[in-house]
């Protein structure tokens, strides 16, 4: 879900962590998760479920406008999302746990089964169009692939290692105490260490073993 959706609902959150990791090996950290529910608005559907915040979760989608004139939708059939053609940004990813809980009974195919087209799937939240689409049926500009990123939850004993080992480095250690050899040294710089009129140092050279 992204922030500026949580920010709307003013739903209670609660602290996680939890890495998405995608395409490329990218990944991103959410440090918080919120619960609510989902509601269809064609049917009395409604699934109570988690999900973890991000502040964007990918570019608008579709890509490019697609042109329903030559997807021969048929008109009595209610769509999850009426403005699925035009380019809009997304709020929310339902996980794979639920794929299957959606489906309902009833699908159609465009086209010859081997020709290019896209399938309209019945759910509980209204009918959804996925697949490829002709070449014709975009802005005619050049087609474009998006992907679907997987969730894989961060172990927290890695975390803790990671942050131990942070502060390990950044920790300030207290200065040992000096040593015989290094008290002697110091008394002698000062005792004997003097600055000159033209602004040189001077100090009288110690050998070894006759300091005192």
């Amino acid at each position: 879900m992204t922030e500026s959706v949580a920010q709307c609902l003013r739903l209670k959150r609660r602290k996680t962590l939890c890495v998405i990791e995608g395409i490329n090996a990218a990944s991103y950290t959410s440090s918080h998760l919120i619960s609510a529910t989902v509601e269809s608005r064609v049917s009395k559907y409604s699934l109570l479920l988690d999900f973890f915040i991000l502040p964007k979760l990918t570019s608008n989608l579709p890509a490019r406008p697609i042109s329903t004139a030559l997807l021969n939708t048929p008109k009595e059939t209610i769509l999850a999302d009426p403005s699925f053609n035009s380019p809009n940004c997304i709020d929310l990813i339902l996980g794979a746990e639920i794929f299957f809980d959606l489906i309902k009974h009833g699908w159609v195919i465009h086209g010859k089964p081997m020709d290019i087209g896209p399938v309209l799937q019945n759910t509980h939240l209204g009918w959804v169009i996925v697949g490829p689409v002709p070449a014709t049926a975009l802005d005619r500009q050049e087609r474009c692939m998006s992907a679907v990123t997987t969730t894989e939850l961060a172990k927290i004993s890695e975390l803790e290692d990671q942050m131990e080992q942070f502060w390990r480095l950044e920790e300030v250690h207290a200065k040992a105490p000096y040593t015989l050899e290094e008290k002697m040294c110091m008394k002698h710089y000062e005792l004997n260490a003097r600055r000159l009129t033209d602004g040189r140092f001077t100090v009288v050279l110690s050998l070894y073993g006759y300091c005192v």
